[in-house]
């Protein structure tokens, strides 16, 4: 990882785990709604239609308590009224039954925790020395993911010792960077874009397709950065350290100026 960012971090970094399960976690372990407009719906047409149902329920019982009192004027009248009520019955809860068939079938779908942008505080957290990793989270992920909880662990060390690289490393020639935030620009933000991008460039033999797609899902909350997505190694090597050295200058600024120069 050093020689594919050109920067070598001054110190050990410590790798630790925590057994807490971070409160922006917890929708891993209790499932996601991906369309809750759209369940709620569902939810309001079945209890119309049960509702529709139970009306009829309680005429029908009402009518077969007078019944029990006093027989109809004539059996023929009870006959068409028990065969009426049964079509209607039938109809009714036909029509619940496949408004609980989309229903289910919603609620399935949320299970797929892979259409969700993950945070990836969820997952672990990091500072210039140190590596904290949340396995209760990374194993349940792992699960969904069907992977292996190991490779998974890897993926995320992978993914956090690039952000501690580009935060803390130093240069080749030993300069350290000085950007800051400026300009209202968050500096995690941007560390952690960088990151994200040099994940998808790095070789490792036991990261798979699977795990590139899960570093694009762990995307920060604010601006969506694609100004880079699809460049080469070299180019967002290049703008990484123009953009660190020039503290002065925003993002948008730097690449400008890179442009100017290529």
């Amino acid at each position: 990882m050093e020689e594919l960012l050109g920067l070598k971090h001054p110190r050990k970094v410590l790798i630790d785990e925590a057994l807490e399960v971070p409160r922006n976690a917890e929708r891993i372990f209790r499932g996601i709604y991906t369309e809750p407009e759209k369940l709620k719906r569902g939810f309001a047409e079945l209890q119309r239609e049960t509702g529709s149902m139970a009306e009829l329920l309680g005429l029908r019982r009402a009518k077969l308590r007078d019944w029990a009192g006093e027989l109809p004027a004539s059996p023929r009248e009870a006959q068409e009224y028990i065969l009426a009520t049964v079509q209607e019955l039938k109809a009714k809860q036909e029509r619940a039954d496949m408004a609980e068939a989309r229903i289910l079938a919603l609620l399935q779908e949320h299970e797929d925790i892979r259409l969700f942008p993950l945070e990836e505080e969820s997952l672990g957290k990091w500072s210039a020395e140190r590596i904290v990793l949340f396995p209760k989270v990374i194993d349940k992920l792992a699960s969904i993911f069907k992977v292996p909880s190991d490779h998974l662990t890897k993926v995320m060390l992978v993914h956090f010792m690039l952000h501690v690289l580009i935060y803390a490393g130093e240069d080749r020639d030993k300069r350290n960077w000085s950007r800051h935030e400026l300009n209202g620009e968050g500096l995690e933000l941007f560390v952690h874009y960088f990151a994200r991008l040099f994940f998808t460039h790095y070789q490792y033999k036991e990261l798979s397709s699977l795990d590139v797609s899960l570093a694009h899902s762990l995307a920060p909350a604010g601006r969506d950065l694609r100004e880079l997505d699809g460049f080469t190694r070299e180019q967002i090597h290049a703008v990484l350290l123009f953009w660190r050295r020039k503290s002065d200058l925003t993002f948008a600024e730097t690449l400008l100026c890179l442009h100017d120069f290529t």
